[in-house]
């Protein structure tokens, strides 16, 4: 019996250490809960509960935005959660499962007590459908929650709509249903969205005229017996998650449908298809899954990591393959590099050699064709010479015959055309053996030209074609064009050496009188005028070096082939020379 007073105290203790000790169920509730169309059943929810957990359990209640609520539910802070059928099937990758969803009077199923209400003025006799509210003002009661405005949402874009597109503006207003009703009875806003049945709640509890509204697109075939202008979903519900103890799971459910209705007409029941609710986070883009479905690096990596792998172990391979590669085309540049040396120092002996060959052939061809010409044009010279002094002699006397005068006369004559052909003579043997004309493609004889010029180690010096963009065909000999074309490069070219930045360039063009105009102009010193004249008058050069016959050669060469040459100022400061040709159209009929 020594031991009777601890037992004695151990007895009268124990109901406080208990109610010490009592494990605490934290309900998270959104905010908008308490001032929607079940405060009653939702404030006489709050002390059945209360009284379910006792003694070993308490209840903590804590109201949060839907927001702040989600962060909750992720930190496991709460073990129930009550909000509308939206929210809690947001949270299913929480694992959130419903226990019971409200149902009132006015419905005969649980899956279909909640949805959305348009009310605009009834003289508005324009707005007959929800599309009529394209580009207008709507405004919503902020106290009720994002049901009503989701379930909006909704039905816009099933019908094919960008919700967040289609309003001019959205106005949430906190400031009660009479000053909403005011707002729109003034034209401030154009419609007016409520929670299904919220109206005729307020309606049943105080006057309120409602003769001037109208309900926009309602509809009458559904279980709710409350004017609605969207589809339907299960209304407020009380959902657990993973943390509460199954068996006091059990015991709230069956506590819950166990409550009689509230004085309002609502009560507890069991929603068994939250499809539609579902089916409209889904359009939305709001359901659980979203996050999934966004392309985030993390996603991508989560669902694509095999073929990342893959292509990882591929960009391995290539970068190994290219390092062995790149060490093998590193052996053989070395390689190439020293050939390539050795390649220049070869072609420079045999540019000089060239050169030297070169001008040695000139001097040489120079000397024959002096003696050739001298030899030649001796005669007829000498010819002339004698009989100007005979007509001189005729002249001096006193006794003058015209016949014998214009003898003399005819005889110079002669022995001038005489002269003339041996120096076309002269100029067919610098040609050579004169070739038959045939179509030839400017375009493509100037590029070659360029290339065998530009080959030949003038690299310092930029040419520059600008050709027209379809053929021009003209009637030469290729080899003559070319012969052209490379003196005036070589002449301009030699113009504009001295120059910072020299520079050739080359057109081709048509002019006005249907003729194809190749032009030649450099960026050399700038010339006086009086060298424009002499250059057109006598088409022999003023350079130190050469014999200064190559502008009359190209000339020749030109009106051979019924062409022309012309001189002028270049507009890149030095000489421009312009070929004149005609073109021949129907290249066919020559071959």
């Amino acid at each position: 019996m020594k031991f009777a007073p601890f037992l004695l105290a151990f007895c009268l203790l124990s109901p406080l250490s208990t109610k010490a000790t009592a494990e605490s169920v934290r309900l998270g509730v959104a905010d908008y809960v308490k001032s929607g169309l079940h405060t009653e059943l939702v404030t006489s929810t709050f002390n059945l509960l209360k009284k379910v957990l006792e003694p070993g359990h308490k209840l903590e209640i804590i109201f949060l935005e839907e927001n702040e609520l989600s962060k909750a539910v992720e930190n496991h802070d709460v073990d129930l959660i009550l909000s509308s059928s939206f929210f809690y099937r947001q949270m299913a990758r929480q694992g959130a499962r419903d226990l019971v969803s409200v149902e009132t009077v006015k419905d005969d199923d649980p899956n279909q007590s909640a949805g959305a209400v348009l009310l605009v003025k009834g003289d508005r006799t324009k707005f007959l459908e929800i599309s009529d509210l394209k580009n207008k003002r709507i405004g919503y009661g902020s106290e009720f929650g994002p049901l009503s405005f989701i379930a909006l949402q909704g039905e816009l874009t099933s019908r094919g709509v960008k919700a967040n597109q289609f309003f001019k503006e959205t106005v949430a207003f906190s400031t009660g249903i009479r000053d909403i009703l005011d707002k729109l009875k003034n034209d401030t806003i154009d419609a007016v969205l409520l929670p299904a049945c919220f109206l005729e709640s307020i309606i049943e509890q105080e006057d309120l005229p409602t003769s001037w509204l109208r309900v926009l697109e309602p509809r009458h075939f559904s279980s709710l017996r409350c004017a609605h202008s969207t589809v339907l979903f299960p209304g407020l519900t009380l959902s657990s998650l993973p943390s509460l103890n199954p068996r006091l799971s059990r015991k709230i459910t069956q506590s819950l449908l166990a409550m009689p209705p509230s004085e309002q007409g609502s009560y507890w029941s069991v929603a068994t298809d939250f499809g539609q609710t579902d089916k409209t986070l889904r359009m939305l883009d709001l359901d659980a899954w979203a996050a999934d479905r966004a392309w985030t690096l993390k996603n991508v990596i989560s669902k694509y990591w095999h073929l990342l792998l893959a292509i990882l172990l591929i960009i391995l391979g290539l970068i190994s393959y290219g390092y062995v590669v790149s060490a093998m085309v590193g052996r053989r540049t070395e390689q190439l590099r020293s050939a390539l040396i050795r390649e220049k120092d070869l072609k420079r002996q045999a540019l000089e050699t060239s050169q030297k060959l070169e001008q040695m052939q000139r001097t040489g061809a120079f000397n024959q064709l002096s003696s050739l010409f001298a030899h030649e044009l001796g005669q007829p010279l000498y010819a002339i010479q004698c009989f100007c002094y005979s007509l001189f002699r005729r002249l001096q006397g006193e006794e003058q015959d015209k016949k014998e005068v214009l003898g003399l006369v005819k005889d110079i004559e002669n022995q001038a055309v005489r002269a003339d052909e041996i120096v076309q003579k002269t100029r067919f043997f610098l040609k050579g053996k004169k070739a038959k004309p045939v179509p030839i493609e400017l375009t493509d004889i100037v590029k070659r030209s360029i290339t065998t010029f530009t080959a030949t180690l003038h690299k310092n010096c930029k040419f520059k074609l600008r050709a027209l963009s379809r053929e021009v065909y003209v009637l030469a000999d290729g080899l003559d064009l070319e012969l052209v074309i490379i003196n005036l490069l070589r002449n301009s070219y030699e113009a504009c050496a001295e120059q910072s930045g020299p520079k050739v360039t080359i057109t081709i063009s048509k002019s006005t009188a249907g003729e194809v105009v190749l032009s030649v102009a450099d960026n050399g010193p700038e010339v006086p005028e009086s060298f424009i004249k002499s250059l057109s008058k006598s088409k022999i050069s003023q350079k130190e070096n050469g014999l200064g016959f190559g502008l009359l050669i190209v000339s020749s060469l030109i009106e051979n082939y019924g062409g022309r040459i012309v001189f002028r100022k270049s507009s890149y400061g030095g000489v421009q020379v312009d070929c004149i040709l005609p073109i021949i159209e129907d290249k066919e009929s020559y071959e």
